[in-house]
């Protein structure tokens, strides 16, 4: 995992509402996912009203785990994707994992390890796979997030071809190089889709 960034984005409007309550559960379950040996660990508070994503992460405790907590200053339509683009254009590695801010982490220390071992070893075998879903949403199952299907038969991991989104992704750097973040912003809204 040394050649691995971790990469989230977060905004709160209010430090008073439903999905600021679930953010912060969610954060407080990712403590041993932030054990783990990244190669950096990056966080983004996206604009929110009175730094209030810092603060939040700052009563958490896990500000510390972190070792870029960066607020975006730069605007761009209210669409999230946006701003995990910017948060991962922070990262250095060859490969990031990015997990949004609102997805809580179960499973063991080893677990996670297991996951992220078996993704990158799919990525070091194919170079034609930009990105891996680490998460999909089950319509049978009420539109949970769950574990997807495997790229090789397995049930680990979604295809992209099925659907990719970035709740819980690992992807290749080198997709960041494709669209250049200039490109993406002057596109503007029609980038959010």
């Amino acid at each position: 995992m040394e050649k691995t960034s971790f990469s989230t984005c977060s905004y709160i409007k209010s430090s008073r509402d439903y999905r600021t309550l679930i953010v912060c559960r969610a954060i407080q379950s990712w403590a041993e996912l932030l054990e783990l040996p990244f190669a950096e660990k990056i966080f983004l508070d996206d604009s929110t009203p009175d730094l209030n994503r810092i603060k939040l992460l700052q009563s958490s405790n896990q500000m510390n785990r972190f070792d870029c907590v960066r607020y975006n200053t730069r605007s761009h339509p209210p669409h999230c994707n946006f701003g995990t683009v910017i948060s991962l254009n922070l990262c250095k590695s060859e490969y990031i994992f990015h997990l949004d801010d609102d997805i809580q982490i179960v499973g063991t220390h080893q677990d996670w390890i297991n996951i992220l071992e078996h993704g990158l070893t799919i990525l070091n075998e194919d170079k034609n796979i930009l990105g891996i879903n680490l998460m999909h949403v089950d319509r049978s199952a009420g539109g949970q997030w769950g574990p997807g299907k495997d790229y090789f038969g397995s049930d680990v991991f979604s295809h992209p071809v099925q659907y990719f989104g970035s709740s819980g992704c690992l992807i290749r750097k080198k997709l960041l190089e494709i669209v250049s973040l200039e490109e993406i912003f002057n596109w503007g809204k029609k980038a959010a889709s």
